[in-house]
């Protein structure tokens, strides 16, 4: 896949505009973390959570690139409606499937957002509520 469909579905993020970008309000947990290391990619999960399903989900992104705000997006509707127990199994494998390609920086981007998804499973288990 080229930089042009990324930028592509770039756009269609806002344009359409995505049900999962901006701040998810009434989020029972919440997550953010630089997500690349080495880059400004700041995301943000919120997510709300009842009988251990994940009922909404969005995000928001802070100084991030276009494969970022892809990458979350698509993380987003992967994750929206599972089970907590079930998002073990949002994998790369999973994820390029779903998005199509594989190339090794959207693995990275994967790999950050990951990270963050599993800090707010991490607040969700702990009990930790939404601060931000």
């Amino acid at each position: 896949m080229s930089d042009k469909t990324i930028i592509q579905k770039f756009r269609e993020i806002f344009t359409g505009p995505s049900p999962y970008l901006g701040r998810l309000q009434g989020a029972t947990v919440c997550a953010d973390a630089l997500a690349c290391r080495g880059s400004k990619d700041h995301l943000y999960l919120y997510a709300r959570i009842a009988d251990e399903r994940i009922e909404d989900v969005k995000f928001e992104c802070g100084m991030c690139d276009p494969e970022m705000f892809v990458t979350a997006d698509l993380l987003c509707r992967l994750i929206h409606g599972r089970r907590v127990s079930e998002l073990a199994y949002v994998d790369w494998p999973a994820f390029s499937a779903a998005l199509g390609f594989e190339s090794d920086d959207m693995k990275a981007h994967f790999e950050g957002a990951r990270r963050v998804l599993d800090a707010l499973v991490e607040h969700h288990w702990a009990g930790k509520p939404c601060e931000f």
